[in-house]
């Protein structure tokens, strides 16, 4: 990841829990962005969830979604709301692709309306927007497919914690302390297990001034772990390590 172009938050020695407010910024441009592009309107203090890449079968894009009953259980808790915003599109000739974002869509104007919104248009100041704004980025490919996954290194940097497969980048991170890793096999069941029990309890755990501040120190693991592990300063001085030492 180029730190310079994808840290929103551009900040260095954050002092405790400025992290959180630092990100609660972002998060409040995304959510006018998101009503100005739905008309949908949801409370900061909402839970956020982000999942925003191509739209392909690998990927399972409506994996959080199967279980359908229990997701909008889940989302319309009162004391813990939910809401999921997705971002991305198929190719033109992947049918399969294009199968899943009608599907999706129909959801949105159905069952899911008011809990789930989906953005078109998904171009790189809009995926800023997302991967600084979200509180957790979702990541669900079959593992053993994803090459990379850097919309998830660019949303660690911003403190917005991971939430995947250990596929990709996610295989090479240490998870404890950042986030949260998903069941390959189990994948639905075990992304509404971790939200209902792990995931939602941290983060509406909250204390003075309405942070949580085990969520905050999360925050802090992810964007120090993307800065020191998984920029591309980094991987540059890797490679000359490698080859010329």
């Amino acid at each position: 990841v180029h730190i310079p172009t994808w840290d929103m938050i551009s900040a260095v020695n954050i002092e405790k829990d400025k992290l959180w407010f630092l990100h609660q910024q972002r998060k409040e441009t995304l959510l006018k962005f998101i009503e100005e592009k739905t008309g949908q309107r949801w409370n900061q203090s909402d839970f956020l969830v982000g999942w925003a890449r191509r739209f392909v079968e690998y990927k399972r894009p409506l994996a959080i979604l199967k279980d359908l009953k229990r997701f909008i259980a889940l989302a319309k808790n009162k004391e813990r709301p939910v809401r999921l915003v997705y971002a991305g599109l198929p190719h033109a000739s992947d049918e399969v692709g294009q199968a899943l974002l009608k599907e999706l869509q129909q959801l949105i104007d159905g069952p899911l309306a008011g809990l789930v919104v989906y953005l078109p248009d998904f171009s790189i100041e809009e995926a800023k927007l997302l991967v600084s704004g979200c509180d957790v980025w979702l990541n669900t490919p079959v593992v053993g497919f994803e090459a990379c996954g850097t919309s998830g290194m660019k949303a660690a940097l911003n403190g917005c914690l991971p939430f995947s497969t250990q596929d990709g980048w996610v295989h090479e991170a240490e998870m404890f302390g950042v986030g949260w890793l998903i069941d390959d096999v189990k994948i639905s069941e075990d992304i509404l297990d971790k939200l209902e029990h792990d995931i939602l309890p941290m983060y509406y755990n909250r204390f003075k001034e309405g942070i949580s501040e085990e969520w905050e120190r999360h925050m802090r693991n992810s964007r120090d772990m993307a800065i020191n592990q998984f920029s591309a300063t980094c991987m540059v001085k890797k490679y000359i390590k490698m080859l010329y030492t």
